[in-house]
């Protein structure tokens, strides 16, 4: 908003007056009316000096409602001098999901995918000799017949030369990460294996994501089904909700994760959405969902990110602490989301006319 004409800066902090100062205008028919204890966030419940800043031309972040002692969760906002058409193109073309920070490397996993398809994923020497003596645990997200299979593969490398065991390990793992992509392209979230943890109890991917499934209800008067979409995949799938699925290597904690997403796109007159699930993680955290919108406002666009993140990391003793470092984290993350959409946008708007 810098350098703005002084009529277009007015017309703009009245618009957004009315959306989030007075009888909240437009927004209220794109956010379903939801009962409040199954809210798990609301943009329009921001404070004084949170719209002041959003009028601005500030991000601003939004509180989101966590639901386990394992969830971290936030969202941020940000509104934009650029036509709704404009945001969601850039939101319905561009691969959000693999060409984040931190990515190392990704891949497409098509319908009839073969083990070829992840034939990039390596694991390096300390990795592998990890996960061939796999056993319940934190460090590594895998089932109890998952990791069963990765002893089996040590057993089966014998005293072969050193490099054997990285590339028996990498085989393995990319097959591993091949029938999981293909049993939840099948089976959606019924069709996740949990993962083994000591004691005999496990983790439960799929219902995590099924609790953050919820974070899309508020939507529901713009993307009617939505959450039902999520929570039932593959079904409910249409020509205007496109779902891709993708392996990525992302850097987490000084090493690389493995990463099963899924991606769903979908773009509407009113509303623009990218969400992208991480339903299978090597390591560090359980699961994630991030959900990345725009809708139209005047002559701009209102963009906004929520997260959510399990991981077992927050939990046990100084869980407090970790929790707000996590919630810190995750937060900045999602600013710096809204900023890099916001610089595509500014880099892709057509020079002005004189």
């Amino acid at each position: 908003m810098v350098g703005a004409p002084v009529s277009l800066a007015r017309r703009l902090a009245a618009a957004l007056a009315l959306v989030f100062l007075g009888d909240l205008g437009a927004p209220v028919t794109l956010l379903a009316r939801v009962d409040a204890a199954e809210l798990t966030w609301d943009i329009r419940q921001l404070s004084p000096d949170d719209r002041r800043r959003l009028l601005a031309g500030e991000s601003v972040p939004f509180t989101v409602a966590e639901r386990t002692d394992r969830d971290l969760a936030g969202g941020v906002m940000v509104y934009v001098a650029t036509p709704f058409t404009r945001v969601a193109e850039l939101l319905g073309e561009s691969e959000l999901a693999v060409r984040e920070p931190g990515i190392a490397g990704w891949g497409a996993l098509a319908e009839r995918a073969g083990p070829e398809a992840l034939a990039r994923l390596r694991l390096g020497a300390a990795e592998a000799d990890e996960l061939l003596d796999a056993r319940p645990g934190s460090v590594w997200n895998l089932s109890g017949a998952e990791m069963d299979a990765m002893r089996a593969a040590r057993s089966a490398v014998g005293g072969a030369a050193k490099t054997a065991p990285a590339e028996a390990a990498s085989v393995r793992y990319r097959a591993l990460m091949l029938q999981r992509a293909q049993a939840y392209r099948a089976g959606g979230l019924g069709a996740i294996e949990p993962y083994a943890r000591r004691g005999g109890i496990a983790t439960d991917p799929a219902r995590e994501l099924r609790l953050a499934a919820d974070d899309a209800r508020p939507l529901g008067t713009a993307a009617p089904a939505l959450v039902e979409a999520l929570l039932n995949y593959p079904a409910l799938q249409h020509a205007e909700r496109v779902s891709r699925i993708y392996w990525i290597e992302r850097r987490l904690q000084g090493r690389v994760a493995p990463i099963l997403v899924h991606q769903m796109v979908e773009v509407r007159p009113e509303l623009a959405l990218h969400l992208e699930r991480h339903f299978f993680v090597g390591h560090s955290y359980n699961s994630s969902q991030t959900l990345t919108g725009a809708f139209p406002w005047g002559s701009g666009t209102l963009l906004f990110t929520v997260g959510r993140v399990s991981t077992d990391l927050v939990t046990g003793l100084g869980g407090d602490m970790k929790r707000a470092i996590g919630r810190r984290q995750l937060r900045g993350d999602l600013a710096g989301r809204v900023d890099r959409l916001r610089g595509a946008v500014a880099r892709v708007q057509p020079p002005q006319s004189p």
